[in-house]
């Protein structure tokens, strides 16, 4: 009913707004026709004006002429003409006329025209008040019809709705019941659970502190396996670094290295000590450049051990890791076996592995995900480990430099015989054997020996190679009984050794230098003088000096 009322009001709005439209067009129309109407008269009225001060005009030129008194046959022919012209003028006037009555007959049809508007609007206004009382009536019978049906359905639903109680009530009594023995099941299974969960939370407690008893002493022993691998191996490592050095390479360079240093410290002591056990010396100062070597800072703001350790653990590291990733066992006792395998391969010894295969310590694995937690727990803890660099270094440098020591001794220091005379060590970076001979290129002045002249207390300046070619010269000590023997008879005392006899003037310059500056100490330690000693050698500086030990 609603939507037929909509409906027809929608359709009388539509034909009264239609209605109004065309009454609007028609009365637009009527507008124009009117504006059209005032125009064209208008019009006429300014045509009449014209025409009536043409008419005027040509009076008062007709008077004009009388006055003036043309000629009569202009006048007339003027006549003439003006006759013609208000013939003209009298027609306009009758077409204006017409112009007139035909705006008088449109006005008349226009009017026509709007009371025939007029007649069909209404006719058409009845038409529709008609059709809208038909449909009306015919709308009001159907909402009858639908009250009749509404009330019907009222009654169904009412029916079925008491169904429908009945029915919920049924099954609400049902449902309840039902709930009764989920709730009675759900607590017995609960307490059931409750019980499991206890027994597997105990299991796993177990599982858990086995697995990270195992990993503590797997992280012990490996911890201790990395202390002993580079216990065993940094002597090695750091003498294999220190190979690269100019002065591990010859026996020459490295006496020169030691030199230099002596000329660094300016200190009579250390030269003492130097002369009266070089190879003690050598040993201190291979200690000291250990030290050096190791102690020294590079571009990383770490020192040479630091970044060699750091380069040895990451190693390590690596190979732990490897060896984890690439061991793959659920028996816990063939995964230590297989690991400890995997780690040896690498030089790594894991000591010791029974300890982790006993009862207590040994996790029980049954999935695969149980190995992988493992190996990311264990990996999680071996992130921690770390070398207190410092410390370590501190426990092992003697070691290190006993190691390095013998390794130099061996490989560049060769035979540390000294000439009986200057105490210079042999050239010969090998062990002389039998029958061969000790020898020295560059003899030093003899006072560095402890040597003088017996009658002027005086300290010899002069180098072994010109005493041993003199026929006069004669030295005692304690191999002769402190009996006099010819110099150039040396061999009767020290066979094996082997003084090349030359008329040497100038000693080397460094120990001219040295003999030079030290002069006093010299003679004291002596217990002779130092007037002996060349006011000309006052000439070598120390870069003289330093520069003559670097020839060799």
């Amino acid at each position: 009913i609603k939507r037929h009322e909509e409906n027809a009001a929608a359709l009388a709005l539509e034909q009264e707004e239609m209605i109004k439209q065309k009454a609007a067009d028609l009365a637009l129309q009527q507008e124009e026709i009117r504006e059209k109407a005032a125009a064209l008269a208008l019009e006429q009225e300014v045509m009449i004006k014209r025409h009536e001060e043409n008419a005027a005009a040509l009076v008062l030129e007709q008077e004009e002429m009388i006055k003036e008194k043309a000629a009569a046959e202009t006048i007339k022919e003027k006549a003439a003409a003006l006759s013609l012209e208000q013939e003209e003028m009298i027609k306009e006037k009758a077409a204006a006329e017409t112009i007139k009555e035909k705006a008088a007959a449109l006005s008349l049809e226009q009017e026509e025209m709007i009371k025939r508007h007029e007649e069909n609007a209404a006719a058409l206004a009845l038409e529709q008040e008609e059709m809208i009382k038909e449909k009306a009536a015919a709308l009001a019978c159907e909402q009858e019809v639908i009250r009749e049906k509404a009330a019907a359905l009222a009654l169904e639903q009412e029916e079925m709705i008491k169904r429908h109680e009945e029915q919920a009530a049924a099954l609400a009594l049902e449902q309840e019941e039902m709930i009764k023995r989920h709730e009675e099941q759900a607590a017995a299974l609960a307490l059931e659970q409750e019980e499991m969960i206890k027994k597997k939370a105990a299991a796993l407690a177990l599982e858990q502190e086995k697995t990270m008893k195992a990993i503590e002493l797997l992280f012990k022993k490996l911890s201790d396996c990395i202390e002993s691998y580079f216990n065993e191996t940094v002597e090695n490592m750091i003498f294999n670094d220190m190979k690269q050095k100019s002065y591990f390479k010859e026996k020459s360079v490295f006496k020169a290295k030691v030199l230099e240093c002596l000329l660094d410290k300016n200190d009579f002591k250390q030269y003492k000590d130097y002369l009266v056990q070089p190879e003690q010396c050598f040993r201190k100062w291979m200690h000291t450049f250990v030290d050096e070597h190791c102690m020294k800072y590079n571009n990383t703001a770490e020192t040479r051990f630091e970044m060699l350790i750091n380069e040895k653990f990451h190693g390590c590291v690596k190979h732990v890791k490897s060896a984890i990733d690439n061991t793959d066992c659920l028996n816990f006792s063939s995964w230590i076996k297989n690991f400890a395998k995997s780690l040896k391969k690498n030089g790594l010894i894991l000591q010791d592995t029974e300890l982790l295969m006993t009862e207590d310590s040994s996790p029980s694995w049954t999935e695969e995900n149980h190995v992988k937690m493992f190996k990311e727990d264990f990996l999680l803890n071996f992130k921690s480990l770390k070398i207190n660099i410092p410390t370590f270094y501190e426990n092992v440098k003697v070691k290190v430099q006993a190691y390095v020591w013998e390794n130099l001794k061996k490989t560049i220091l060769g035979c540390t015989a000294c000439c009986p005379f200057c105490k210079e060590m042999c050239d010969k970076a090998e062990k002389c054997g039998k029958g061969e001979f000790h020898t020295v290129e560059l003899h030093r002045p003899q006072c560095l020996g402890r040597y003088t002249w017996v009658d002027s207390k005086d300290i010899v300046v002069e180098v072994c190679s010109t005493l041993v070619k003199s026929e006069r010269t004669k030295f005692r000590n304690s191999h002769t009984n402190e009996e006099f023997v010819y110099c150039k008879d040396y061999k009767s005392c020290y066979a094996d050794w082997h003084i090349e006899p030359l008329d040497i003037k100038n000693p080397p310059k460094y120990w001219k230098y040295v003999t030079y500056t030290f002069r006093e100490d010299i003679a004291k330690w002596c217990g002779g003088s130092s007037n002996s000693v060349p006011e000309e050698w006052k000439k070598v500086s120390e870069e003289k000096a330093r520069e003559s030990i670097r020839v060799f």
